[in-house]
């Protein structure tokens, strides 16, 4: 059923956040164990009825931490554990399947996937839905024939970074130098010219960067975090 994320294939652009199975948003968070060597059921012509007969979901979330979504896994005697607003929503999906298959406990199975690689597993069928940051209104060629759920989170759209003080401050003063008359993309483009921009590969601001910031080194990483630790090229924002 591709609940894929029901669209929870999610996102983030406005970063409107998407999600499969539309349902509240709410409880505590002790996290969810990650279950590595789960076999995959084989996909059942109805999904949900499928998902019904096992007894589990099988739902990728993305390893790289975005808090609030997902924050960095915490290890234990059990095994790894991951918390955030997305493994929330995770319980939730799990809870209305629950009431979906006549009252039987649906089991939320995580998988821990790179953001760039939860598309492909989908596809293959290794999953049955996954959540994530994807935006709702940013086209991209792999998010293609997927359902996605309704938006569940806004924000303010793409943002950036700077470990530096000097080049934050190079950045805010092109950024607030700016009229209101020229403020837009023209602006957004001055502000970063010349300077090593990091995104994370497969996101939106990967296919935004490519698209518009033409005078940028672009460099694509695996994570945010990693990209400050690199210094071949030092990444600026």
């Amino acid at each position: 059923m591709g609940l894929p994320h029901g669209n929870t294939v999610l996102s983030g652009g406005l970063r409107v956040r998407l999600c499969a199975l539309v349902l509240g948003l709410a409880l505590q968070g002790c996290g969810l164990a990650i279950d590595a060597v789960q076999q995959v059921w084989p996909r059942a012509v109805d999904e949900v009825d499928g998902i019904c007969a096992r007894g589990r979901v099988h739902v990728g979330v993305a390893f790289e931490p975005l808090r609030p979504f997902v924050f960095p896994a915490i290890y234990t005697d059990e095994g790894p554990r991951v918390t955030g607003l997305d493994v929330e929503l995770v319980r939730e999906i799990a809870a209305a399947l629950s009431k979906r298959c006549g009252g039987r406990s649906i089991t939320p199975v995580l998988h821990l996937v790179h953001f760039r690689d939860l598309f492909v597993a989908l596809n293959e069928g290794k999953l049955d839905l996954f959540v994530s940051a994807v935006s709702a209104n940013v086209p991209f060629p792999a998010r293609a024939s997927l359902a996605y759920s309704i938006p569940y989170f806004y924000d303010g759209g793409l943002s950036g970074i700077a470990q530096r003080p000097e080049v934050a401050e190079r950045v805010r003063a092109r950024l607030t130098g700016a009229t209101e008359q020229s403020a837009g993309l023209a602006v957004r483009q001055t502000a970063l010219s010349g300077l090593t921009v990091a995104v994370q590969e497969g996101t939106v601001a990967q296919g935004y960067a490519e698209e518009h910031l033409k005078a940028v080194r672009l460099v694509l990483c695996d994570s945010l975090p990693a990209a400050f630790e690199s210094e071949d090229p030092a990444v600026d924002v």
